[in-house]
């Protein structure tokens, strides 16, 4: 009789007159690993993430890590971006930061300087090119 091919709703102790064993394996069952959740720290931002999938993957919100962050679109995040994952917003510094442009700043200068990105720059300034700064001008670094 081969067993493979039994339908219906009858047990196998109907077909084995109740001599089937289970046999148990050798091999020891290996448990999946999970990924512990970070309780605190920070996040560098990745290609392809977003902020919703971080909150998500952190156990926490969109809200509470833009809040963390200073972040006010949360469309808007940079690759290589340090996401502060829990604590408290600092109240002790503004979020948002200014510098005003001296002779021989540029822009990849500044982006370093203030642990951003020139892209990010060039959009909370709305600068058409990022080579065209000037003396005395007002930039949003942070």
């Amino acid at each position: 009789m081969d067993l493979n091919k039994l339908t219906g709703s009858k047990s196998l102790d109907y077909f084995t007159g109740g001599q089937a064993e289970i046999q148990q394996s050798s091999r020891p069952v290996k448990k999946p690993v999970i990924d512990p959740k970070p309780v605190n720290g920070t996040y560098t931002v990745k290609a392809g993430d977003t902020l919703s999938a971080i909150a998500t993957k952190q156990g926490t919100t969109i809200s509470t890590l833009q809040k963390l962050n200073g972040i006010k679109d949360a469309d808007v995040i940079q690759v290589g971006q340090k996401i502060k994952l829990s604590g408290t917003a600092s109240e002790g510094k503004p979020s948002t930061e200014y510098h005003t442009v001296k002779s021989g700043d540029t822009v990849s200068a500044l982006a370093k300087k203030y642990k951003t990105t020139q892209k990010q720059i060039k959009l909370w300034n709305k600068l058409t090119n990022i080579n065209k700064i000037y003396v005395g001008q007002s930039l949003r670094v942070k």
